[in-house]
């Protein structure tokens, strides 16, 4: 299904091509979008209304902490398998997983592999 963003969104981070890390009024938005991080850097707007295929919302200002601190270590392959994991699930079981799962299944899955 596709979507489209409601507003200009400012990106903080490039994971690859297909996944970004947008700031929108203090959330924080994890885009999937087949090209959408292609040629992008950090601070760089996406347009609204720019198609994508999923975002997860992350607006718990703990998470958002460890979210960002997250980002600032973990490798970005790493960052990115596992978000594409967790979106695979959420297409798979048809449903919006809680924004938990970003933060506490990507710390662990790191913390185990260290």
């Amino acid at each position: 299904m596709v979507m489209q963003v409601d507003n200009n969104e400012k990106i903080i981070k490039v994971f690859n091509n297909n996944i970004i890390l947008v700031n929108s009024n203090e959330t924080e938005k994890i885009l999937f979008a087949k090209g959408i991080g292609f040629g992008k850097k950090p601070g760089q707007m996406i347009e609204k209304e720019t198609n994508i295929d999923k975002v997860f919302i992350i607006e718990n200002e703990e998470n958002r902490i460890n979210l960002k601190n997250m980002v600032e270590q973990i490798d970005n392959q790493f960052f990115c398998i596992c978000e594409e994991a967790i979106y695979g699930i959420s297409r798979r079981v048809d449903k919006e997983l809680n924004e938990n799962v970003h933060v506490g299944l990507i710390d662990h899955l790191y913390f185990t592999v260290k």
